[in-house]
């Protein structure tokens, strides 16, 4: 069996922005340990809060990528990037984070091109957009995948699928 199909990597926001941070819970109730013991507020360090929007993030991109996949079962979609995330890579160190764009500059120019995804586009996708043949922009379509695919969408990913530009 020969596959002939585009192949392209899906960009998504990894670093979250100090709005995303700031959603996230200041701080979790401590239940009293008997009935006459107070519950108590448990302030979370910002570090935890930044790392908790972060996973947020990568969790949003799993959403994408699926929806992705389901949508436009004619193209191959990628994002290397996610596992290195869950298996612990932190994109707050700077060298690990050096290290993810590395690997994905020297990905990405192999593939068809990249699909922008998630509501913004990061300074990472930018050094991933900088390299790639071609570049597909979702992110008018939100931070979150929509329900349904929109036409002008569809469109562009059936484009992709019979290896036309897009754009």
């Amino acid at each position: 069996m020969t596959a002939n199909r585009h192949v392209y990597y899906m960009a998504h926001p990894l670093r979250p922005t100090q709005e995303e941070i700031d959603a996230t819970e200041p701080y979790r109730v401590e239940p009293g340990r008997n009935e006459y013991e107070l519950d108590s507020e448990i302030w979370i360090p910002y570090e935890e809060r930044v790392k908790e929007a972060t996973l947020a993030n990568a969790e949003r991109a799993m959403r994408w990528l699926a929806w992705l996949r389901r949508s436009f079962p004619l193209v191959t979609f990628i994002a290397p990037w996610i596992a290195s995330v869950l298996a612990g890579d932190d994109d707050r160190d700077p060298v690990m984070r050096a290290a993810g764009i590395a690997d994905a500059v020297t990905l990405i120019p192999r593939l068809d091109g990249v699909v922008m995804v998630g509501g913004r586009v990061s300074e990472g996708m930018r050094c991933e957009g900088d390299v790639a043949r071609q570049v597909v922009s979702l992110t008018h379509l939100g931070a979150e995948p929509p329900r349904e695919v929109p036409a002008d969408t569809a469109d562009v990913m059936r484009q992709l699928a019979r290896g036309e530009r897009a754009l």
